[in-house]
């Protein structure tokens, strides 16, 4: 799986997205008026790698669809049913293989930032009323 990733530019695994995330969410009582105001451009951040991984999984399933096609031989109009059958192509072309781990790998991406984006939602809520309480501490 590593050598598919070297070999397209651009894909990320959710590793490198997790040691991301583990910054952008970290709070101390020393970065939180930092974080208060970075918090709408870290969620814009993330709604970004969103919507760019969703738009390579896209792709990707395009590019896998299209190259059923070529190896059986058939017409654009090519039936669902028979692509889900066709296992034993998959078994044996290396480009079918390589586009099925970027497929995990994309569908790994994007659940994990459907998370992060939950995780930066609670951390808004956090932050203000962590806020809140430093307020009142400080009368």
């Amino acid at each position: 799986m590593e050598t598919v990733k070297k070999e397209i530019t651009g894909v990320r695994d959710v590793l490198s997205y997790k040691s991301e995330l583990d910054e952008d969410v970290k709070l101390t009582k020393q970065n939180l008026l930092e974080k208060s105001l970075m918090v709408s451009g870290i969620r814009t951040k993330w709604l970004g790698y969103y919507f760019n991984e969703k738009s390579i999984l896209e792709r990707i399933k395009k590019g896998r669809e299209k190259l059923l096609r070529e190896l059986n031989g058939s017409s654009p109009s090519y039936s669902d049913l028979k692509m889900k059958s066709n296992d034993i192509l998959t078994k044996k072309d290396p480009r079918l293989q390589k586009l099925d781990e970027l497929l995990k790998i994309n569908r790994d991406n994007v659940d994990f930032i459907e998370r992060a984006m939950n995780i930066l939602s609670d951390m808004i809520w956090q932050i203000r009323t962590s806020v809140e309480q430093v307020k009142l501490e400080r009368m």
